[in-house]
């Protein structure tokens, strides 16, 4: 039975509710490099299409709902108020193929600042947390935290502030909304921070090794100071990064894509989320008109025939040459349907269903495939304060 509960709370017996279908956090899956992460047999043996609450009995107001892979267990993480009721904590915990609980609610932060925003990579050697975390005072009160675990939970590192160079520098302004992704050698780093040489956040890449340390300075990844660089995506283990700029004067956003040193602009738009296959980087993005933008290999852009109205906050996943799609579209104010897609090869939408309504679009949603025909979908739902983690697994049709 799937279900993740803090501390003290049991477990339910409640059965997951059925996948609503209809005829209508930046992941790679098991496509990553740390080490292979596709579920085998033994696995999908076991492995039960659903929509689960992920702590039915624990406090209320869950919120930005993460998940990854790591071949064998679905990690998710959350943030929750602290006892004060004041700021957020995050917790970290993780479930076999079958849904039982393999690694017990563990809190990952280990501070008093409001903690928020996880992101979560997650291999056959551990796994890496990192989130926002805002000390609520001063010019510089944001920091990317970071802390490494063992494949079973075990804590490797104690939660830490990303200390990393940039140009022989080391960099003490404001950094805020990792990515993370699994290497060979380790976790690959992304995200935005204010440095001396720009008037607004700038997009960057960065090597961890296996406890979440910088190996070697970071990369820059935009060109220059004229536009605020935010929500960086990470594809293929850090060969690609997606991100929006926002120009300084005009206001205007747009969707970049740097795939090694050679950066394009895709258009206007923003939120990107990447994934790659092995003919290359693909980008889905938000336009401002309420369409899902989706960007192949080849360089051509196009408007998937997507189901929902105003729609919105899209997330790739991939694994080998199979592509997977989520996004949401309006239903009234703050709440959202949140949808899947199984892709071809080519892009093309097979097969659509509804994964959850009341979907509460501020907090985000995650896609993971976990093989070709496996995902898992994590997002926030319900109404505030009684905000709920809840999450899907779902086998293509």
């Amino acid at each position: 039975m799937l279900c993740l509960l803090i501390l003290a709370f049991a477990c339910t017996d409640k059965a997951p509710d059925d996948g609503a279908t209809d005829s209508g956090s930046a992941s790679d899956g098991g496509a990553s490099d740390g080490g292979d992460t596709t579920a085998d047999a033994a696995c999908l043996d076991a492995w039960v299409d659903g929509t689960w609450d992920l702590v039915p009995d624990g406090p209320a107001t869950q919120i930005h709902t993460s998940t990854a892979w790591d071949g064998s267990q679905q990690w998710y993480a959350w943030a929750v108020p602290d006892a004060l009721g004041s700021h957020f904590d995050i917790w970290l915990a993780a479930v076999d193929c079958a849904g039982d609980v393999t690694v017990a609610p563990v809190e990952v932060t280990q501070s008093d600042d409001n903690e928020l925003d996880p992101a979560l990579a997650a291999g056959v050697d551990g796994v890496l947390v990192a989130w926002t975390s805002d000390r609520g005072a001063g010019a510089d009160n944001l920091d990317i935290r970071l802390r490494a675990f063992d494949p079973d939970g075990a804590p490797r590192t104690d939660a830490a502030d990303l200390v990393a160079e940039r140009s022989g520098v080391v960099v003490t302004g404001n950094a805020t909304l990792p990515q993370v992704a699994t290497t060979s050698s380790g976790f690959h780093l992304a995200g935005s921070w204010g440095h001396a040489d720009a008037t607004a956040f700038q997009a960057f890449a960065l090597e961890l090794d296996a406890d979440g340390a910088a190996v070697g300075a970071a990369t820059d990844l935009g060109e220059g100071d004229n536009a605020g660089q935010l929500y960086v995506a990470i594809a293929g283990a850090g060969a690609a990064h997606a991100w929006t700029e926002t120009h300084t004067t005009t206001l205007q956003d747009e969707v970049r894509l740097r795939e090694g040193s050679s950066v394009t602009t895709l258009g206007e738009g923003t939120r990107p989320s990447a994934a790659t296959t092995p003919a290359g980087t693909w980008v889905a993005w938000d336009d401002d008109a309420g369409a899902v933008l989706l960007r192949g290999p080849d360089g051509v852009v196009t408007t998937p025939d997507l189901d929902g109205g105003f729609r919105h906050s899209a997330r790739l996943a991939a694994h080998g040459d199979a592509l997977a799609l989520s996004w949401m579209a309006v239903e009234s104010g703050v709440y959202n349907t949140l949808y899947l897609a199984w892709l071809g090869p080519d892009g093309s939408v097979q097969a659509t269903e509804a994964l959850a309504s009341d979907v509460v679009g501020v907090y985000g949603s995650e896609l993971v495939l976990v093989d070709a025909d496996h995902a898992l979908a994590a997002w926030t739902e319900g109404s505030n304060p009684d905000f709920r983690a809840r999450s899907a697994r779902r086998t293509r049709p």
